[in-house]
C-alpha cells in the first residue's frame, strides 16, 4: 500500500498554518470518507518506506510516498476459540 502526501502541505500542518481538517482535505480525504493512514495501521500494516517524489519543473509542489507494508507483530491480537478458529 502506498500513500502520497503534500510536502507543502505537510510542513503548513507542522508549522501551525493550516488545520488537520485542512490537511486532511488536501489528502483526498472527504467528511465522512475513511483515513487511509489509519486504515493500514488498523490492518496490521507498518511504515516500511518514505520517499520525495519531486513535482517536476511546472508544479510547486513535491510528494511524499509513504510505503506500507503488512507486519504480523502490528496486526491485532485475535484468540482462537474451543473450536479452533478465529
Amino acid at each position: 500500500m502506498r500513500a502520497k502526501v503534500s510536502a507543502r502541505g505537510l510542513l503548513d500542518l507542522l508549522a501551525g498554518r493550516i488545520t488537520l481538517d485542512q490537511f486532511r482535505y488536501l489528502l483526498g480525504e472527504r467528511p465522512g470518507e475513511s483515513n487511509r493512514i489509519q486504515w493500514c495501521l488498523e490492518k496490521g500494516m507498518t511504515l516500511t518506506a518514505v520517499e520525495i517524489e519531486p513535482g517536476g519543473l511546472d508544479k510547486d509542489d513535491d510528494h511524499l510516498v509513504l510505503s506500507f507494508s503488512d507486519d504480523p507483530a502490528a496486526r491485532p491480537l485475535r484468540l482462537k476459540d474451543e473450536s479452533g478458529e478465529e
